[in-house]
């Protein structure tokens, strides 16, 4: 029995403007299809390009996957596999609250989703701007 894999990060946003923002996360797999769902009732989707990092890497003192002691599973210097994955998402409001959650299908169709987040628009106000997830 294989479980249903995971994101490395929750997504986090980048490079707003009044009427779009970047969505941003990382996974361990590089996937077949990476999208962001978004809109009230998560109806709209902005596919994400997919980039693997190219210097990203583990060692002996790491504490990743099943090495819980130094030196147990990385006894020198590896390179670790991992994906960034960016979407735009677009139509935004200024002040709207738009709820969005990334999605990442796996090569043998097994698909990873985060939690569902809260994007507040653009504000013209000076507000900080704040970032949630629903439960």
């Amino acid at each position: 029995m294989t479980s249903n894999p995971k994101l490395l990060t929750d997504p986090f946003l980048q490079l707003p403007t009044p009427i779009s923002v970047n969505v941003v996360w990382f996974t361990e797999f590089s996937g077949v299809r990476h999208t962001v769902s978004y809109g009230q009732n998560l109806e709209q989707a902005a596919i994400a390009p997919t980039t693997q990092l190219s210097h990203t890497r583990e060692d002996a003192d790491s504490r990743v996957g099943s090495q819980m002691a130094d030196g147990k599973v990385y006894a020198q210097t590896q390179v670790r596999p991992i994906w960034r994955h960016e979407a735009k998402i677009s139509g935004l409001l200024p002040n709207q609250r738009i709820p969005y959650r990334v999605n990442s299908l796996t090569t043998d169709g097994k698909i990873a989703i985060s939690k569902t987040f809260r994007e507040r628009g653009w504000t013209d106000s000076g507000d900080q701007i704040r970032i949630s997830y629903s439960r």
